[in-house]
């Protein structure tokens, strides 16, 4: 099982069926979701700062942190 798949166990489904009885529910699901994601997202932008480290291996995830949240942006 990967990681995404045991978050989406986790969190539970989110994808609305027009159910009144069920789309609250996958709501607060999405809303679980969001917040975990903007969570590990503050997270990875703490990283983009090691990117002037003189050492290499620090400034290397300092510069992937920056690259990934730079792909994340285009995406959006």
């Amino acid at each position: 099982m990967t990681l995404e798949e045991i978050v989406f166990k986790l969190v539970g489904p989110t994808h609305p069926v027009g159910d009144s009885s069920i789309d609250p529910d996958r709501k607060a699901n999405l809303k679980v979701l969001c917040d975990l994601t903007e969570q590990l997202i503050y997270h990875i932008a703490g990283l983009k700062s090691n990117s002037i480290a003189y050492e290499s291996s620090v400034k290397e995830i300092g510069d992937y942190a920056t690259k990934r949240l730079a792909s994340i942006k285009e995406e959006l």
